[in-house]
């Protein structure tokens, strides 16, 4: 899922989601309302067709459905309805469907179709659940060769002699594999020799500083060890519950989370960065390591991460308050939820016995 920002009318999708490709027209099927004489002025603007109804051989940038679901080729609707639709898009085309009430047949194709499309997030407010759906083609379908340069990094760390082995990587991997719906690859940096780690692994990196225990993560920030544009880190405690795709976009230089209970300072458990913009900070630790794997100042990688980010540093609770969360024995895990980080030393294991936890491992190990 991925969000939508501001609001849902056509001009809010337009101005934040649609992509100018000149790569197909604006389509209306159904009856003409409010939304699709905005499609058809925003098609004017940007130079592209307006077309009504699908009976057409070009292609399709953006579709709005003024029909509920069930009625769109006057009658109940086909897997391959959509299909037709998908099949007439370009790369990063949007299908907005004014009107969706989890209609088996769309829920079935969203499914099957999980490696090339994604959906904005429908939303409650005030009890009433929003009844249109956005669907957006990606055009790329997961697969372990991508372009090593254009995809994504999903990276975690496994450091020797600590509460993590091997079986961790991959449940985390297994995990974010089925909630990742964009090209990415997931990277383990470990000084385990020869790991035997599953095929949802893509690439190991020795980890190269001998530093103890978290502080290892700092080598997260190597000069030049990823060749992309966003990294996402997770930590090997952390549960994936949700789609994830959306937290791998951002312009922010760097996004991390708030710490339990104590929302003036950073966890380290969930990061996401554009390497270009981080640069040399694990030169300058590894240069003043001694000072500050010893200073009271930082008791642990986290505050060291934090200080030298700290001009950057942007919370995915304050974007999201949903996105990731600390898990609260007090409170519900609400079905939104993406990720939920664990206070302590063992992660979400400490809890092997409840119930979400029991379901999770079970569901990922290997």
């Amino acid at each position: 899922m991925f969000e939508i920002k501001v609001g849902t009318s056509i001009d809010n999708i337009i101005e934040y989601h649609y992509i100018d490709n000149n790569d197909g027209g604006f389509c209306i099927v159904g009856d003409i309302d409010s939304n699709a004489k905005r499609l058809k002025y925003h098609a004017a603007r940007l130079n592209t067709s307006f077309i009504k109804g699908m009976e057409h051989e070009g292609n399709c940038s953006f579709i709005y459905v003024n029909k509920p679901s069930k009625d769109i080729t006057n009658g109940d609707i086909t897997n391959g309805d959509i299909t037709h639709m998908i099949d007439k898009m370009p790369s990063g085309g949007i299908v907005y469907l004014k009107q969706f009430n989890n209609e088996k047949v769309i829920v079935d194709f969203l499914t099957e179709n999980h490696k090339t499309i994604y959906c904005a997030q429908q939303k409650t407010i005030n009890g009433i659940k929003e009844e249109h759906l956005l669907i957006k083609y990606n055009g790329i379908a997961q697969h372990p060769k991508l372009d090593m340069v254009t995809a994504f990094r999903v990276v975690c760390v496994l450091k020797s002699g600590g509460r993590y082995d091997i079986s961790h990587v991959n449940m985390l991997a297994n995990a974010v594999r089925e909630n990742v719906h964009f090209p990415y690859f997931f990277i383990c940096l470990t000084d385990f020799e020869d790991p035997q780690f599953n095929n949802n692994v893509d690439d190991v990196v020795p980890l190269i500083g001998g530093f103890e225990g978290d502080w290892s993560k700092l080598e997260l920030f190597r000069s030049k060890l990823f060749s992309t544009t966003r990294i996402l880190y997770l930590d090997l405690g952390v549960m994936v519950l949700n789609n994830i795709t959306d937290l791998m976009f951002s312009d922010y230089p760097f996004i991390g989370i708030r710490d339990f209970n104590q929302y003036t300072t950073m966890s380290s458990a969930v990061m996401s960065w554009n390497p270009y913009t981080m640069l040399n900070i694990y030169d300058y630790f590894a240069q003043h390591s001694e000072y500050f794997i010893n200073s009271k100042l930082f008791p642990s990688d986290q505050e060291v991460i934090y200080a030298l980010t700290a001009n950057h540093v942007k919370y995915y609770q304050d974007l999201d308050s949903l996105s990731v969360v600390w898990f609260d024995d007090k409170k519900a895990i609400l079905d939104e939820t993406k990720i939920v980080c664990f206070q302590g030393s063992s992660g979400f294991e400490q809890l092997e016995n409840y119930p979400l936890v029991k379901n999770y491992i079970k569901r990922y190990s290997t």
